[in-house]
């Protein structure tokens, strides 16, 4: 279960957010819209234990993340950028990506998310859409219980949507949590008896 508590986040160039707070039991998404995307970020990254909010708390399995040892191990943030070797090939991304997973799963996960064929290829060769698939290989390769996902859908074309809302349905099967933000006005593949909107404008100072 993951819960914050009374969040306040001190203004930068942007609204302060005061008193921001929810609970989400196993098998729940929760997506932040809206287009203030650096609000929508910092957020994640309280939520990840990365930055400190002004106040409040972020607990994770009763206990709050700074004292969980294993909360880093429990959680993966996928951030809005992909981060990927560009002149590597997706093989060699995906192997980089498996040293810090479960290399038995690389497999499986190429061959979900469509990859098998185009192993050999230099990942700049790419779509836009591929190259954010292959980001994703991460949440495939080191499964964990609590996902924070930074505008995943970005640059995804159709399939690569609906591969996407596979991986979250998995993860939902699976008794996991998924936080994620969003900026588009795209319908998304999630489960709408599991999904909750959080808008973060409901909590500006």
């Amino acid at each position: 279960m993951l819960i914050c508590e009374n969040i306040i986040l001190g203004p930068q160039r942007h609204p302060a957010i005061m008193g921001l707070g929810f609970c989400l039991p196993p098998e729940s998404v929760m997506v932040l819209p809206g287009e203030c995307r650096e609000i929508k970020t910092r957020l994640l990254e309280i939520f990840a234990g990365f930055r400190k909010p002004a106040a409040g708390e972020v607990c994770w399995q009763g206990a709050p993340i700074r004292n969980a040892r294993d909360y880093q191990q429990a959680m993966l943030f996928l951030e809005r950028e992909n981060r990927l070797k560009p002149n590597l090939s997706v093989k060699k991304n995906l192997l980089r990506m498996a040293r810090q997973g479960e290399p038995a799963l690389l497999p499986a996960t190429a061959q979900y998310l469509k990859f098998t064929p185009l192993l050999e290829i230099p990942c700049r060769e790419l779509s836009i859409s591929q190259q954010r698939l292959l980001a994703m290989a991460r949440l495939l390769l080191r499964p964990a219980p609590l996902w924070l996902l930074d505008e995943p859908e970005a640059g995804l074309d159709e399939e690569g949507l609906s591969l996407f809302g596979g991986l979250i349905e998995s993860r939902i099967r699976s008794k996991g949590i998924v936080v994620m933000t969003t900026g588009g006005q795209r319908a998304l593949p999630l489960p709408a008896d599991k999904t909750c909107m959080l808008r973060v404008e409901d909590f500006y100072s």
